[in-house]
């Protein structure tokens, strides 16, 4: 059996043509049926009964309709196939099959085999209505039909679940990329907030403060603004990156994504703005990039709500520690996060950050410090493949 991940196979060339005209190709095969009932009912006798011309002929004008309507085109060849042997004609059992094997391939297997036996109980029952027959023949007429129907059931069965088989593994399929897009469109946000988060914090925080040396201390102001220019552009090429993506007419940039090679300059920007932040390092970082950008974010989002929100920090530390089987982000400030401020926060950093580490199996714990100061604490299982 396939798995949901095979790849299903295609079909031949002229599987994939009769595929492609399915209208044309019943139709070609009720001509054929028409053409083997007259073989089979008229050449022998070497003459038309039109009686049994206009009963064959509906049973096969029927076929054509077998995808759309396979319940009405069964009942017509049925009715039609039933006429066949009241006027004492030995019908052609194609016409049944291939209703029969319709029903089960379009419909419902169970449904089909209720069907299925009803036809030849009718079949049956107007043979012994005709009254014309010896028992041998009713006998062999019971048969014939109870084989053709059979077959031709188990053989639509077959053909039936394999085709739902196909649909259920290509809807599947369908709902799996569009999870894909989802978790992707997830992660994109999750980017897209902490690159305004960081970018608009920063960019407030060193506007504010060139506002406030502007008089005393010019060149100092000047440099702020600068600063402020520098955090503004690395924004707009971090979000032109991440709108990239979505955008399927734009070839979508291909710089790579943070990692801890970057988190010094990182620092940097919060420094600049007044921050006293402060890292300590210990253990041997990972290599695994995604991981990298794990710890960046968690750095970077933590940073920010201390910049937004610790009001009089003296002291920020960001503290990391790679062990073997657990790494830890640990970010602890001692500003008074009781007093109100006005912020370009969305609430929801800590949630993408706590989304985050859940991807890695890792959790996050947020709150205030005894007395004052806030603690960012994130903690995630090192990759197997990473540990020394």
């Amino acid at each position: 059996m396939l798995s949901s991940d095979s790849p299903l196979p295609r079909p031949g060339r002229l599987a994939g043509i009769l595929e492609r005209s399915p209208r044309t190709t019943d139709t070609l095969v009720a001509a054929s049926a028409l053409v083997i009932a007259y073989l089979v009912e008229t050449a022998p006798y070497h003459q038309i009964d039109v009686r049994l011309f206009i009963f064959a002929f509906v049973a096969c004008a029927a076929l054509p309709f077998r995808r759309s309507r396979p319940v009405a085109t069964l009942c017509v060849v049925l009715v039609a196939t039933c006429a066949l042997v009241v006027v004492d004609r030995y019908p052609t059992w194609i016409c049944l099959g291939i209703a029969v094997y319709s029903l089960a391939v379009f419909r419902s297997a169970r449904s089909a085999a209720a069907v299925a036996a009803i036809s030849i109980a009718v079949v049956v029952a107007a043979e012994i209505a005709s009254a014309r027959d010896s028992d041998i023949a009713m006998t062999l007429t019971a048969a014939t039909v109870t084989a053709t129907v059979t077959i031709a059931l188990l053989l639509g069965i077959i053909r039936g679940s394999r085709i739902r088989y196909v649909a259920a593994v290509v809807d599947r399929s369908a709902q799996r990329e569009q999870l894909a897009v989802i978790g992707e469109r997830n992660r994109i946000a999750r980017e897209m907030h902490d690159v305004v988060a960081h970018g608009l914090s920063v960019m407030v925080r060193l506007s504010d403060g060139a506002d406030a040396v502007a008089d005393a201390d010019p060149e100092r102001s000047r440099e702020a603004v600068r600063q402020i220019g520098a955090t503004g552009r690395a924004c707009l090429a971090d979000m032109r990156r991440l709108l990239g993506v979505l955008d399927d007419g734009v070839e979508a940039s291909r710089a790579p994504q943070p990692t801890l090679g970057e988190l010094e300059p990182l620092l940097e920007t919060y420094r600049a703005t007044g921050m006293p932040v402060t890292l300590r390092e210990r253990g041997i970082r990972p290599t695994d990039p995604a991981v990298q950008l794990v710890v960046y974010r968690a750095v970077q989002e933590s940073l920010t709500n201390a910049l937004r929100y610790a009001v009089g920090a003296r002291h920020v530390l960001v503290s990391l520690r790679f062990d073997d089987e657990e790494i830890e982000v640990d970010v602890t400030d001692d500003g008074n996060s009781d007093v109100p401020t006005t912020t370009v926060g969305t609430g929801h950093g800590l949630l993408g950050l706590r989304e985050r580490a859940a991807l890695y199996g890792g959790r996050v714990d947020a709150g205030p410090l005894e007395g004052s100061g806030w603690r960012t604490r994130m903690t995630i299982p090192r990759p197997e493949d990473d540990r020394s």
